[in-house]
């Protein structure tokens, strides 16, 4: 897929890249929506196109095209015991960053002046196939509210502190490395977006702020519900006299799904308040009695839309895509005070000290109706201003003027990918 506008020459344009698009979260997400956001302004000249190798319109078609051998690797290890075929896949995860680019493709990003890489392995790839020197600009940009080597390792090997498992974590870190030695600066969505990135190694967490490091605010498709308030209510027999809290999203550590069942847990003898949640992971079952777990659903929006508070208890955070789109229905949040929740311009974001369940479950239990009311207007307000994805491609539009057409960012060559110097230029945001 390539978004394009061809009253302006590829050189001075920017590509936003990323190998396959969808709507949801993660980059696959979130260039969807910019891509989607470019394609509804297509009557302007824009600066910045968004370039992959395949496209699916379905949220839950997140399959990739894959050569047959991967295919056929999947097909083989399927039935092998749980931590082995985890290893097989770390690994694959590995060699595939050796393996050249696709030709055509790699000669179509050769064409623009910048490229802004959504994944590392992607980077890695392309930084082995161009000449040198080179003239093109290049970024990262990240999704994850952990870097991807811990993200990896412990989304694969279930946080194994074991040898194998550290000697993982140490290779997928010495290729991010590789790929921040040589690209000329990471965009994010605020500053505190990375707070949690190579938070266990010193040395790699130099590495990134070493780099320039650029705000570009995030945006989002503003959710649809297709049920009323009062209808959803009904089906899932809760009185609307009730306030409904909602959990939604992965259930793991990270997203501190076992944070939310303990402040449900605290709360348990309020008999006004009703603990939801909808998703999946490896936490599945930790409510009990305290949460009612609605699974996996594809109606996120209708259950969004039928709450009084969306939660984000979260240890970690990037910037959630479910808080954008939760203020995109005017629905107050409450929040752990980490990462990128910080940096969300609406007061009707509430943040509380991180993993401060008594504080969390104090700030739940005293909200008023007209309090609720007055916190979805700032919201819907703060999203209408902020965050749409009108905004975000206006927003990235500017950046790539600062980056392709004014010069405004010096270019770094490629270093060899057996380490990289220790830069100790101060974390910048332009």
């Amino acid at each position: 897929m390539v978004h394009s506008d061809r009253e302006i020459p590829l050189k001075s344009k920017l590509a936003h890249v990323h190998p396959h698009l969808f709507p949801g979260g993660g980059p696959a997400g979130y260039l969807y929506g910019l891509a989607s956001g470019l394609e509804a302004a297509s009557d302007q000249i824009h600066s910045v196109d968004v370039v992959s190798m395949a496209v699916s319109h379905d949220r839950s078609s997140s399959r990739r095209s894959r050569s047959r051998i991967y295919s056929l690797l999947d097909d083989i290890t399927v039935a092998l015991p749980a931590v082995a075929r985890h290893n097989i896949l770390l690994y694959r995860h590995l060699l595939t960053s050796y393996r050249p680019l696709p030709a055509a493709f790699r000669d179509k990003l050769l064409q623009y002046g910048a490229v802004v890489f959504h994944h590392t392995q992607l980077l890695a790839r392309y930084l082995r196939t161009l000449p040198s020197p080179r003239s093109q600009k290049l970024f990262l940009m990240s999704h994850g509210p952990t870097d991807a080597p811990a993200e990896i390792v412990d989304g694969w090997l279930g946080g194994a502190k074991n040898a194998f498992a550290s000697k993982a974590r140490e290779r997928l870190a010495a290729l991010e490395k590789y790929a921040y030695a040589s690209c000329d600066g990471i965009i994010a969505p605020s500053r505190n977006a990375l707070q949690d990135h190579f938070a266990w190694s010193p040395k790699y967490r130099s590495a990134l702020l070493a780099l320039p490091v650029f705000e570009v605010a995030s945006g989002a498709v503003a959710l649809k519900p297709s049920k009323r308030y009062s209808e959803v209510r009904r089906e899932l027999q809760i009185g609307e006299e009730r306030r409904v809290v909602g959990f939604f999203g992965r259930y793991h550590p990270d997203k501190g799904y076992d944070l939310y069942c303990d402040i449900a847990k605290a709360l348990k003898q309020d008999q006004s308040i009703t603990f939801i949640s909808a998703g999946a992971g490896v936490l599945k079952g930790r409510g009990g009695d305290d949460v009612r777990d609605l699974g996996w659903r594809s109606d996120v929006a209708d259950l969004v839309g039928a709450c009084d508070v969306v939660a984000l208890p979260n240890r970690c955070a990037y910037f959630d895509l479910l808080l954008l789109e939760a203020m995109s229905l005017g629905r107050p949040v409450v929040a752990f005070g980490i990462g990128g929740h910080q940096d969300v311009k609406s007061k009707g974001v509430l943040t509380v000290a991180p993993n401060d369940i008594a504080e969390f479950a104090r700030t739940l239990q005293s909200l008023t109706r007209e309090q609720m009311q007055q916190l979805s207007t700032l919201n819907l307000e703060a999203f209408h201003k902020e965050y749409t994805v009108a905004a975000m491609v206006k927003r990235h539009d500017e950046f790539a003027k600062l980056v392709v057409e004014t010069n405004g960012i010096a270019r770094r060559p490629v270093e060899p990918e057996d380490g990289a110097s220790d830069r100790k230029r101060a974390l910048t945001a332009k």
